[in-house]
């Protein structure tokens, strides 16, 4: 199973990058360390990932918890996030890292799978 694994505005897509459908096997869900998220967690995905196609779990931003600490100097900053059972770090700026684990106050939505984009002609 070949994945990549990118996150941004708090939406996490697992790109299957091989050549390969992939069976996702709905046991694990995908899961970023978010400081506090209101509500049940997110749920596993069930489905196949055809090549390029992507799971993506999206979370809606609830609030803040002020962020008691000082953000983290700028530059980018590992976040390991959790996918089909494995843990993959992905390099976000650090402040984004700092406000995920220490400030954000987060909901889950339902996991999707999108097809594969279309090749630029």
């Amino acid at each position: 199973m070949a994945l990549s694994i990118t996150m941004a505005g708090g939406t996490v897509r697992v790109v299957n990058t091989g050549g390969q459908p992939c069976a996702l096997a709905g046991v694990h869900p995908v899961e970023v360390p978010w400081w506090r998220i209101i509500g049940p967690g997110p749920s596993p995905a069930a489905g196949i990932l055809s090549p390029g196609s992507a799971l993506v779990q999206s979370y809606k931003p609830v609030g803040s918890n002020g962020c008691p600490r000082a953000a983290r100097p700028d530059g980018l900053e590992q976040i390991e996030i959790t996918a089909e059972g494995h843990v993959y770090a992905v390099d976000l700026p650090a402040k984004v890292v700092h406000e995920i684990t220490i400030c954000d106050v987060v909901s889950v939505l339902p996991p999707t799978i999108q097809p594969p984009t279309p090749a630029a002609s």
